[in-house]
């Protein structure tokens, strides 16, 4: 089932404000065999503002199946995607219903303000209309109103842990990282500045009177915009100022404070992870940043590198810490002083190895820690890292790059390999695992043996995905 609306489009005065449910018209029949408009991003030709809809996958549309639901928020920075490139078919056969869907992006869905008609996070509230329109409506589909988990990737992932810890949401099993900043309307008057909005006024209003498509063209200046003014490892984490932000209903304080104060469900059931080699597939970025940053890019094979390089790259990288000198040697110190042939494919791994830390690892670690250290009840809490990096990666066959990079998990997730023939035999058992791993923590909030808890004392309680064959 394809392009059910879910919202009132966001058009006009809407534009910016919080979701506003859609109220049906019983007398009309509404058409779902195509895929909607996607949200605006740049470089889309079927992109609309009325983009609010979702897409449903199951295996029958008795309401006494029961089954449960799995809603999933995809990734790309916040300014790119759409729920109708992922097809949710090999994950509905497994006995659930899997829902897809459009929230808006970029400077509609995540332009943080000082203004109280466009605070910011109207991404988040979309994402969580979609949820209520779920439970609402989803017995149609064969699916249990009660038994919803939400699942994603990259900024997908961010966002759920944003509803893990809002009042607004319910209903959160899965997650990953998340890291957000204050409301400061910094980005956005900048943005109303490249359109000729008086910043010192009413500049929101002025921004709803501009087109669309202007309005993308001026996102993706202040983008550049942004990454002129904190050319260090900020780069990496920074690169995306259209995000979720904190100081509104949504998260009205930071992520760390809401998690003291226990703001989340006693009974969370939560699956988050990250990729071994998440952060190799940023590597072109380094190029922005110093001079030799090509040399870690998966791809070259060959690079002259050596531990004075490395250290070098690296406390560029770490500029904008309070650390750089300390981050640098902890990641360079195992190696010798001495430029060594053999040494080459270890250290380009290690610099990349820092980014994943940085951008990734350590706030998906600290996370989950952090949800059972402040938990009053049993938060039960896996983590996982996966180590396969399929036929078709960045890495795959790459002389130093040793395992999977950041989306390389979404091949697996959605059953790729089953209806696409140039991956190998190797990645279907693989896709297989995971699917069958993340259809039974839906049905059951459990994955047997596969992994165990995360403790907040026992970071070795991580676990590998990866094939032994």
């Amino acid at each position: 089932v394809q392009g059910i609306p879910y919202a009132t489009p966001p058009l006009g005065d809407l534009r910016f404000r919080r979701t506003v449910p859609i109220y049906y018209n019983e007398y009309k029949t509404i058409s779902a065999t195509q895929f909607s408009n996607i949200c605006l991003q740049y470089g889309n030709a079927n992109e609309n503002e009325d983009c609010l809809y979702l897409n449903i996958y199951t295996s029958t549309l008795n309401p006494s199946a029961n089954m449960p639901v799995m809603i999933w928020l995809y990734g790309g920075g916040f300014t790119t995607g759409a729920g109708s490139n992922y097809d949710g078919q090999q994950l509905a056969i497994r006995d659930v219903v899997v829902v897809t869907l459009n929230y808006r992006l970029g400077v509609f869905g995540f332009m943080c303000t000082d203004r109280p008609d466009a605070p910011g996070n109207a991404g988040l509230w979309d994402q969580a209309m979609a949820m209520n329109w779920t439970q609402q409506y989803i017995t149609h589909f064969g699916g249990n109103p009660n038994d919803i988990v939400m699942f994603g990737q990259s900024c997908g992932s961010m966002s759920i842990s944003a509803h893990i810890l809002s009042n607004v949401s319910q209903g959160i099993q899965v997650g990953k990282n998340l890291t957000s900043r204050q409301v400061d309307g910094l980005i956005a008057k900048r943005l109303a500045s490249f359109v000729g909005c008086n910043i010192h006024t009413d500049y929101v209003q002025c921004l709803r009177q501009i087109s669309g498509k202007e309005l993308i063209l001026a996102q993706n200046k202040t983008l550049l915009w942004n990454i002129g003014i904190e050319k260090t490892i900020q780069l990496v984490s920074d690169i995306y100022p259209f995000s979720v932000c904190y100081g509104d209903e949504f998260l009205p304080q930071s992520p760390v404070q809401l998690l003291k104060q226990r703001n989340f469900r006693p009974d969370l059931q939560v699956l988050m992870g990250h990729e071994i080699m998440d952060g190799a597939i940023f590597t072109p970025i380094f190029n922005y940043v110093i001079p030799t940053g090509s040399q870690y890019v998966p791809s070259v094979p060959f690079a002259y590198i050596n531990k004075h390089i490395a250290y070098s790259n690296l406390r560029t990288l770490f500029a904008n810490t309070p650390y750089p000198k300390v981050l640098a040697q902890k990641y360079t110190q195992t190696f010798s002083n001495w430029y060594n042939i053999s040494q080459t494919n270890d250290l380009r791994a290690t610099v990349v190895q820092s980014i994943s830390d940085y951008r990734y690892t350590c706030s998906t670690v600290l996370f989950g820690q952090l949800l059972n250290k402040y938990s009053n009840f049993a938060v039960n809490v896996h983590q996982y890292y996966l180590q396969y990096a399929n036929s078709q990666s960045p890495c795959y066959n790459s002389t130093w790059c040793y395992g999977a990079t950041h989306y390389d998990d979404l091949p697996l997730v959605f059953g790729q390999p089953y209806y696409q023939s140039n991956y190998t035999d190797t990645d279907r058992y693989m896709s297989a695992l995971v699917m069958n791993i993340w259809t039974q923590f839906a049905k059951t909030g459990f994955i047997g043996n596969t992994f165990l808890y995360c403790s907040g004392s026992k970071r070795q309680s991580m676990a590998a995905i990866h094939t032994t064959n």
